[in-house]
């Protein structure tokens, strides 16, 4: 079982890899392969941002610095990996898997189109 940050218990004798980002995560989903069936029932988020801090984005406020307005912070976003796609064209495909689509409108198309393009 590969998981992000939750605030319940592991299944009982599940082995759990605990991971933080979507890059961990495939990354964690490949090192597992092969496996005969992948089961993602829950989607990471589609985005993250492009650029990583290390350190706090501070408020920078008027006359600070010679800052003649409020700075608000330009964060870009780039795309995480689809876990679920890249499993189900991995060279080491599980024989079976299982995904979760999350939508909000027009629920049966949507998901039919996720289901061809994965």
């Amino acid at each position: 079982m590969i998981s992000g940050p939750v605030a319940i218990a592991p299944p009982p004798r599940a082995r759990l890899v605990r991971v933080e980002t979507a890059r961990q995560m495939l990354a964690a989903c490949e090192a597992e392969l092969p496996v005969d069936i992948a089961v993602c029932n829950a989607a990471v988020a589609d985005w993250r941002p492009a650029i990583h801090a290390n350190a706090k984005l501070k408020r920078r406020k008027p006359g600070e610095d010679g800052v003649p307005e409020i700075v608000l912070p330009k964060i870009a976003l780039t795309e995480n990996p689809d876990i679920l796609q890249t499993l189900s064209r991995h060279g080491s495909r599980p024989a079976l898997v299982i995904g979760f689509a999350a939508e909000t409108e027009n629920l049966i198309e949507n998901a039919m189109q996720k289901r061809v393009h994965k």
